[in-house]
């Protein structure tokens, strides 16, 4: 929560898809940043405050304030958490990609 001016009677929310990081003024929310997000859902009770979350793997965002993450195409996933854009999602391990999907690999090979 923070508060656009000096004697106010109640504090502002930052928006979905923005926060308020330590060290920064009470009265300056910033957008996530690419591979983040937040939801108006994840504030917390005690502070309105909702911290940027790092998308979880398969999943990517390429934009700043973004309020989710996309989900690669089925069968694809992300080597980590965070991903910034759809060129991070590939084929898991044991398959590989063939035109726009990911195919497993025939026996005995990876």
């Amino acid at each position: 929560e923070f508060s656009n001016s000096t004697g106010d009677s109640k504090c502002m929310v930052c928006g979905p898809g923005s926060s308020r990081p330590e060290g920064i003024p009470a009265t300056l929310c910033l957008p996530c940043a690419a591979g983040s997000f937040t939801t108006a859902a994840q504030q917390t009770e005690e502070t309105g405050m909702a911290k940027c979350i790092t998308c979880p793997e398969a999943t990517y965002t390429a934009a700043l304030g973004s309020t989710s993450c996309v989900p690669c195409p089925m069968g694809f996933t992300t080597k980590y958490r965070g991903s910034e854009g759809a060129s991070a999602c590939q084929c898991g391990e044991g398959s590989y990609k063939s035109g726009s999907s990911c195919r497993a690999c025939p026996e005995g090979l990876t």
